[in-house]
């Protein structure tokens, strides 16, 4: 929402507190906040006071937002009072008139990174239980009845070159112009390289690669499942979400991307929690996973047990910032050794440490948002302690 956390770049999650007592310090940080925000409102003292559980929905709904960072003021923020004064009126309370003329829009990074997601990102992916949030990067797409065609415009190999040098700068640290004089750890996948990919991790039941890169997906278990990046971050809006049990999505997806591993005898390319399509039951339970489209592929210099030792890192990353996307370190550990235990390469697991410790992933701003931390409150303290939870859960699962 505003300038980086001075204090988020000097934490030292070797030293912190217990998940608990820094749970406890978010939570004060935040309802401190929101106080600011329903005082600017005029809502929050006499007969229209919001209530308990409205100003928990109210943080609930902000939580892609840092509302507590103490060198920004969240009651000063366009886009914070905006979202807010929609949601207060949709509740029916009376609010004081704020003159938006004198306050501070989003930063200058933020709204860059906004407008080369939304230039990337084509559409939603077609779940008919409930609207995803999963959306779809690099291909322009046609829906007929239970097929979605993939296919790539003029715009969209320009965004996959802009794509690869974002995907690469992630991978060796620096910018993007950096990138150029780098050679990639992988880049998007060309159509041999798409069609070799479903061949190699069992998609061949899902996907066909068609001359001159046109793919069509058979979409029927989609729309009527879920994505596993929906279950961890959206599960308690929407009941179709609520039928699933999250660890038991996590282990289940968890050990279909091992056995995809060992199946293929290389890596996916990426992996993300966004991923993964959850496939169920008639009463919505989850019985099966599956990945999406596999449209990246590694540089062949890459050896297989970092190939796979970086898809699981990502895997691990994503699965965590959708823990502290609902505000606790607590929920990203659980998911992360949910992940951890189910996957069973003692080998693979110990190269993810060790890409770790050479600062792998590295805190990129293409990353925070691949990663999902652009979600997340205190994005920057967040990214680094997932590191520390990943190595801590590591070392005590695999002896």
């Amino acid at each position: 929402m505003g300038k980086p956390d001075k204090k988020a770049e000097t934490l030292d999650v070797s030293k912190a507190p217990s998940a608990a007592l820094e749970y406890q310090k978010l939570v004060t940080s935040e309802e401190r906040a929101m106080t600011a925000i329903l005082d600017r409102f005029g809502v929050n003292t006499g007969p229209n006071k919001v209530t308990e559980a409205h100003k928990k929905s109210l943080v609930r709904l902000l939580s892609t937002m840092d509302l507590t960072n103490p060198n920004e003021k969240p009651e000063e923020n366009v886009r914070v009072l905006r979202i807010v004064e929609e949601e207060l009126k949709r509740k029916g309370y009376t609010m004081t008139p704020i003159d938006y003329q004198s306050l501070q829009n989003e930063t200058a990074a933020e709204e860059k990174a906004a407008r080369v997601n939304s230039l990337a990102r084509k559409e939603n992916m077609p779940t008919k239980k409930y609207r995803s949030n999963v959306g779809i990067y690099g291909f322009s797409t046609v829906i007929a009845g239970s097929r979605m065609s993939y296919f790539k415009t003029a715009m969209d190999k320009i965004m996959d070159k802009i794509s690869d040098l974002l995907t690469t700068a992630g991978d060796s640290g620096g910018n993007i112009f950096e990138a150029l004089f780098k050679k990639p750890i992988r880049k998007k996948a060309d159509e041999q390289a798409l069609a070799r990919n479903v061949r190699d991790f069992g998609l061949d039941k899902h996907f066909t690669v068609t001359p001159g890169g046109r793919v069509h997906e058979d979409i029927e278990d989609v729309k009527k499942g879920a994505f596993l990046d929906d279950v961890l971050r959206l599960r308690k809006r929407h009941p179709h979400l609520q039928k699933m049990d999250p660890d038991k999505a996590l282990a289940i997806a968890t050990k279909m991307v091992a056995e995809a591993h060992r199946k293929g005898n290389r890596g996916i390319g990426e992996l993300l929690a966004t991923d993964i399509v959850l496939q169920v039951d008639e009463n919505g339970q989850v019985k099966g996973s599956r990945l999406a489209l596999p449209d990246m592929v590694y540089s062949d210099d890459i050896s297989v047990l970092e190939q796979k030792a970086t898809d699981l890192s990502d895997f691990l990353y994503s699965v965590g910032s959708a823990g502290f996307q609902l505000g606790s370190a607590r929920q990203a550990e659980k998911n992360i050794r949910t992940v951890i235990q189910n996957y069973p390469n003692d080998t693979v697991r110990k190269k993810v440490v060790a890409l770790i410790d050479q600062g792998r992933p590295h805190p990129t701003m293409h990353n925070k948002i691949r990663l999902g931390f652009d979600r997340v409150r205190n994005k920057n303290a967040a990214f680094r302690q997932v590191g520390a939870i990943i190595k801590k859960v590591v070392k005590e699962e695999v002896k």
